[in-house]
């Protein structure tokens, strides 16, 4: 399902997780000015929720948290490569991955959450499975030989290459 409320369901985010956590909730920049003034300050006025800028860099973010919540963006995939537990509002192409959470009812929202929280980061043998999953939903490229496994010198490449990808989109 698509939760299009999403006022709503930042609110029930924000009752699911525990007191000694904060949720940040931080826009998309494309969606930016499609909230309102009284949504931003309905939103800020929620105990423990924090309105990040939406043209900030989530790197950070992303690095300290305990758990991610994604509508279905980019963000879920950069946490599941980061090990993360992830929680989903939709389906998404990362499905694949191990640590990737799909919510189909707010009402389970509470146990997920706790459940994520309780299991730790994925393994890189984790992680390499839910990319080399993803990866063979693009294959067989147009140049690439999909029948050979991927090496550890393969994914670092692609890293390298997707931060350098990054860093001109960033520029």
């Amino acid at each position: 399902p698509f939760f299009t409320d999403q006022i709503n369901t930042i609110m029930v985010m924000a009752r699911s997780i525990p007191p000694s956590h904060m949720l940040i909730i931080k826009t998309h920049r494309i969606d930016a000015d499609n909230w309102s003034n009284f949504d931003l300050q309905r939103i800020s006025n929620l105990p423990n929720v924090f309105l990040a800028a939406s043209g900030v860099n989530t790197d950070d973010f992303i690095d300290n948290a305990d758990l991610i919540f994604s509508i279905q963006g980019t963000i879920a995939l950069e946490g599941c490569l980061r090990g993360k537990n992830v929680i989903s509002f939709g389906q998404t192409m990362y499905n694949d991955f191990s640590s990737l959470t799909i919510v189909d009812n707010l009402n389970d929202l509470p146990l997920l959450v706790r459940k994520n929280l309780q299991s730790g980061l994925a393994s890189r043998s984790e992680v390499v499975s839910g990319l080399e999953k993803l990866l063979l939903r693009f294959g067989p490229g147009l140049h690439n030989d999909w029948s050979v496994e991927l090496k550890e010198i393969d994914i670092s490449n692609f890293c390298n290459h997707l931060n350098k990808l990054q860093k001109s989109l960033n520029t």
